[in-house]
């Protein structure tokens, strides 16, 4: 397995660097129910992917895997339980 791939999302370190606002204000809509701010998307990155899979569009996606980066993304996606058909299949599509 790549050393990438081993990191723990859970640990604040595999974040280096700060949330842009343009991606907060871009998710915000996907987080009625909570205060959704920066510190939402660094220590909760499962559950902002998971409204993101579950309610979001595909340029939501695009956005916070650019943040991410690509390992980091498909660590997250081996982590979150998809609930919902449609992130069932985002899930199966992303991780074959």
């Amino acid at each position: 397995m790549r050393e990438e791939l081993m990191h723990n999302p859970h640990d604040m370190d595999w974040l280096n660097h700060a949330v842009p606002p343009a991606l907060v204000d871009r998710l915000r809509r996907l987080a009625w129910d909570v205060e959704f701010s920066e510190e939402t998307v660094l220590r909760h990155p499962e559950w902002t992917l998971r409204r993101v899979l579950d309610y979001g569009q595909w340029e939501d996606y695009e956005a916070l895997a650019l943040y991410l980066g690509a390992d980091r993304m498909r660590a997250l996606l081996r982590q979150v339980r998809c609930e919902t058909p449609r992130a069932r299949s985002f899930c199966k599509v992303l991780c074959s």
